[in-house]
């Protein structure tokens, strides 16, 4: 497997914390408004880059030859359960939480979510948007389709000439439009395209595509100014335009996003590395999953008990105050988990395996 791209990982954390912003925006109301309070507002818009960042990641980590499967999964599966299985367990409390009580059967009800969940389909059901914690964990289900698909959409996209990969990365391109499109056109229902897999498949594969270009050698001109401008342009629409249902942005996000990350990862030296690859930044990226999980427990807890906190602490009726105070909270559990929890658990599943595969191996 490829070294590390330390740029690509602090990325991971601002998608992180771009969407954490959002949260403390329509859940709590940050004292912004005209531009910011637009730019705030389509927070959900960081997905797309977990999207493409996913699938150019992956594409560059398994380029050294045939995926294997077994190891594979064991992988996959060592890097997001026990982190998404610890995020579930701490927010049962709230399990009844924005759960209708129309089912004639809450029971079955019931079933049917820890289900879904457990198998990582509650994406499937974008009326379950609401129940639980599936408004964290419904990206889950979106990269465990991803996961799924990708060692036979690898080889496949790895094989196909460079005129071909570029009709693929404008076919992807077209359709993460056209769901965007769709609302404005017809009135389609947003949350839909939102979390559906099959509507987020295609961000994945242009981040897959623009990996195996990355691999061919292929490289932007003036790496630092493209990664400027695509920002600069990426967060004034964002900021213009109002939020809608956030796919509808993808006509200015999946590029300036695959510009971003391009950049990025060829950025070999100057100050903007330094700043892509400051320690605390790349830890940062390294904690962004715990970051990005726990964010819904966060929410449930400050929404139960915000009141008291607001109580013992006046200075946190200000919602700037009490959002940044939760950042820290948040941040403090993501950092501490990462370090005593799902590092140590991914390297002990996935050390046992490659040590039980060795063993496995007949004698020469």
């Amino acid at each position: 497997m490829s070294r590390e791209i330390l740029p690509l990982t602090s990325l991971r954390f601002v998608a992180a914390l771009y969407v954490f912003i959002f949260h403390m925006q329509i859940h709590f109301g940050l004292p912004v408004s005209g531009l910011l309070q637009t730019f705030f507002l389509q927070g959900a818009v960081g997905m797309s880059l977990f999207f493409i960042l996913s699938g150019f990641v992956l594409n560059i980590s398994y380029s050294d030859g045939p995926i294997l499967l077994k190891r594979y999964a064991i992988r996959r599966m060592a890097r997001i359960v026990p982190v998404y299985v610890l995020a579930a367990l701490v927010t049962l409390p709230w399990f009844a939480t924005g759960a209708p009580a129309s089912s004639a059967n809450p029971v079955l009800q019931g079933i049917f979510i820890v289900l879904t969940n457990l198998f990582f389909l509650q994406a499937w059901f974008p009326t379950m948007m609401s129940f639980w914690n599936v408004g964290a964990s419904w990206s889950l289900s979106v990269e465990a389709f991803f996961y799924a698909l990708f060692p036979a959409a690898q080889p496949v996209i790895n094989k196909i000439p460079n005129r071909g990969l570029t009709l693929i990365l404008l076919t992807a391109f077209v359709a993460s439009v056209l769901p965007g499109l769709s609302m404005h056109l017809i009135g389609a229902n947003g949350a839909n395209y939102y979390i559906l897999p099959i509507f987020r498949l295609p961000e994945f594969i242009v981040g897959v595509a623009l990996g195996t270009a990355y691999r061919r050698g292929f490289r932007l001109p003036h790496s630092e100014l493209v990664f400027i401008v695509a920002s600069v342009v990426l967060v004034a629409g964002l900021a213009s335009v109002p939020a809608s249902y956030y796919v509808d942005m993808n006509w200015l996000a999946v590029p300036c996003f695959s510009a971003v990350i391009l950049a990025a990862a060829q950025i070999k030296a100057g100050w903007l590395r330094s700043i892509l690859t400051a320690k605390w930044l790349v830890f940062s990226g390294h904690a962004s999953y715990c970051f990005y999980s726990f964010q819904v427990l966060i929410i449930f807890i400050a929404h139960q008990y915000g009141a008291e906190i607001k109580a013992v602490m006046p200075l946190a009726t200000n919602s700037l105050l009490f959002a940044s105070l939760w950042f820290i909270v948040l941040y403090a559990l993501s950092a501490t988990v990462y370090l005593l929890f799902e590092e140590p658990l991914r390297r002990r599943l996935t050390g046992r395996f490659d040590q039980f595969q060795r063993h496995s191996l007949p004698a020469a």
